[in-house]
């Protein structure tokens, strides 16, 4: 259940296709459609996706991992969090990826403690940097793209 509903935040926050509610959610605006979201400070839900061109696909189940020159996009890969100062303040995983329209997805969900700046990094593909301001308004929600 939670890897259906962290996959469907996950496109919903890269897309804005994700709709619906249930008793460990609430819906948000986006510019887009409707999203389901988390809203609970501190557990935050990512993804980070690749181009299918550069995935290896396994259509018959649905699942994808990283090839060529993203084979450390798999799962199991580590998703690091620092704060402000650069230490690290959560660790966590990647899921198994899952075959979106032209994408291959990985999920994550980490929990950090409050900070004033967060950066996450993906295995060794450099890091994005949030305020606290910048979680609380995206619903604790990280979406990270590498590719087209």
């Amino acid at each position: 259940m939670l890897r259906a509903l962290i996959a469907c935040i996950a496109v919903g926050a890269l897309f804005g296709a994700c709709s619906g509610n249930d008793d460990a959610t609430s819906t948000a605006e986006t510019s887009g459609p409707k999203a389901t979201v988390a809203a609970e400070e501190g557990a935050v839900l990512g993804a980070i996706t690749i181009p299918s061109s550069g995935a290896r696909d396994d259509s018959a189940v649905g699942s994808c991992t990283g090839a060529g020159g993203y084979s450390d996009i798999r799962e199991g890969a580590a998703v690091t969090v620092r704060d402000g100062s650069g230490d690290v303040i959560a660790t966590g995983r990647l899921e198994g990826g899952v075959v979106e329209g032209s994408l291959c997805i990985h999920v994550f969900q980490v929990d950090v403690p409050r900070a004033d700046f967060y950066s996450f990094e993906v295995s060794n593909r450099g890091e994005l940097t949030y305020s606290y301001q910048d979680m609380v308004d995206a619903e604790w929600q990280v979406a990270l793209s590498l590719g087209d």
